[in-house]
């Protein structure tokens, strides 16, 4: 039986979650909302929006986890009405309900807390329009399972847990199915910098690099699919 679940204050004052089930926390313990905006906001979403604009743009996210990464994201909607945002996540282990209320991510990004409710009072397998300009979808499943049935994604966050915890997550197979999910121009991105992943999303066809991580971390991986593909 595993452990439960428990909230723990990472560097930068945010709060993330160490999974009783696989040991590990969801975040970096060195800032959770600073990992999150600049892995996946700043490296992922703003990279994909600086290299054309877009009058729609589907997220994909792999592990919900604490909703953080598709917080930030609805935040980026309020801020880009230009654009239409979807945002589709995948998750296999859904955190408790009465743990997430405890989380306090509205007070540190000066956010409103129904927003973040919403995300996870949002019924799974369905689709939910949170405001003009960004619709949620959440899919409880397994990810090698229900990514080929998902709309093309513009960006992939992909936030599995790290390797050695879920490495059937990080295997060719996974980052094929990322490869075959992404639109031409599309980028997947994510906190990881293993050598194994880069070569799998090589071996998947993207175009792939390794850029600046967040504090304490030196590298994260990029990845992008090629117009020509």
């Amino acid at each position: 039986m595993s452990s439960p679940d428990t909230i723990q204050i990472t560097s930068d004052g945010s709060q993330t979650v160490r999974s009783g089930r696989f040991d590990i926390q969801y975040h970096s313990i060195h800032g959770a909302v600073t990992e999150s905006e600049h892995v996946f906001i700043n490296a992922g979403l703003h990279a994909r929006l600086e290299r054309g604009h877009s009058a729609s743009i589907h997220i994909v996210e792999m592990g919900f986890g604490t909703g953080l990464n598709a917080y930030l994201a609805l935040r980026e909607a309020a801020a880009r009405t230009d654009i239409k945002f979807s945002y589709s996540v995948v998750e296999k282990y859904p955190l408790d309900k009465a743990l997430i209320s405890q989380l306090e991510y509205a007070a540190i990004l000066g956010l409103p807390r129904v927003d973040f409710q919403q995300l996870h009072e949002s019924d799974w397998d369905a689709e939910y329009q949170l405001s003009d300009n960004f619709t949620l979808h959440k899919v409880l499943g397994d990810w090698l399972e229900v990514a080929p049935g998902l709309p093309k994604a513009d960006v992939i966050f992909y936030d599995a847990f790290a390797p050695n915890a879920q490495p059937e997550l990080w295997s060719e197979e996974s980052m094929q199915s990322c490869a075959d999910l992404l639109q031409p121009g599309g980028c997947w991105v994510s906190y990881c910098a293993k050598g194994s992943v880069k070569r799998a999303l090589k071996a998947a066809g993207l175009q792939v690099e390794a850029i600046p991580g967040p504090p304490r971390k030196r590298e994260m991986t990029r990845a992008w699919k090629m117009d020509q593909m």
